[in-house]
């Protein structure tokens, strides 16, 4: 039990617009910083038990300066530290539920409101290109975009709070679906952008 615990800090997300259009702003971060304390630290997002590689700890905060979450994480997983130690493994991801996204037509990106901190992943590419050592979505986020997008030339009047959370987390979007959807959106973009 004498073994040095293996610390990791970073970013977890700063404020941006990720590369699938969804944009992160510096109020909404700081109302959640406290929200990604003591959670899980996963391998790509994939939500299974054998995936938690360790934990965030209590020291994760928002730097007003950087407008940025940064994190502090205990790994427990020691092919996991050797992959951060020879630099293989280099940045994160946050995991997150939000209450809202608020359509910006004349920019085509969607704000996230309300974001809840679920868990940060080490990932291969982020969707922050400056989160390092934030993006999967919610379901009801990716619901809510693509609902978005349908439905946009038919509303011309769109009311940010047409679906509730309930009808959200019975329904399901596969990561297909989501790239369907991003590269309607987003045609000059390759599956490595996503």
């Amino acid at each position: 039990e004498n073994e040095k615990e293996f610390l990791i800090r970073g970013i977890a997300i700063n404020e941006t617009t990720t590369r699938n259009g969804i944009r992160y702003i510096a109020q909404e971060l700081e109302k959640a910083a406290p929200s990604f304390r003591g959670k899980p630290i996963l391998l790509d997002h994939k939500n299974e038990v054998k995936n938690i590689v360790g934990r965030t700890t209590d020291n994760v905060m928002y730097n007003s300066t950087k407008k940025a979450i940064e994190f502090e994480a205990k790994i427990m997983d020691k092919e996991i530290q050797n992959m951060i130690n020879d630099g293989r493994l280099t940045d994160v991801s946050i995991g997150a539920k939000v209450q809202d996204l608020v359509q910006n037509k004349e920019e085509k990106f969607v704000t996230a409101v309300g974001i809840e901190g679920l868990e940060i992943s080490l990932v291969a590419v982020p969707g922050d290109p400056g989160a390092n050592i934030g993006q999967a979505l919610e379901n009801s986020f990716q619901l809510k975009e693509k609902y978005i997008k349908e439905n946009e030339e038919e509303e011309e009047d769109f009311s940010d709070d047409f679906v509730e959370d309930e009808d959200v987390d019975e329904q399901m979007m596969d990561e297909g679906e989501m790239k369907k959807m991003i590269k309607k959106q987003h045609p000059d973009w390759s599956d490595k952008d996503i």
